[in-house]
């Protein structure tokens, strides 16, 4: 998959997952085309941005709940 492709296809499931709260790929077939991506271009939004949850007094609610805060890729 070339760069355009990998951005029109993590652009589409963010859409999706945002919007709607479900994605249409697995998150581990989401992690793979971040991944690819970062690699052909560590410096792309894509792969550099953060979500920001929505603050509601002292405490931070996430439209999506998040499930995958233990997921690490490296001991480090």
């Amino acid at each position: 998959m070339n760069k355009e492709e990998l951005i029109e296809k993590i652009e589409g499931a963010n859409e999706k997952y945002w919007k709607d709260g479900v994605s249409d790929i697995s998150d581990v077939e989401y992690d793979k085309l971040v991944e690819e991506l970062r690699k052909i271009d560590p410096n792309n939004d894509l792969v550099c941005q953060v979500n920001e949850p929505v603050v509601v007094g002292e405490k931070i609610v996430h439209k999506v709940p998040m499930l995958s805060l233990n997921k690490v890729y490296t001991k480090e």
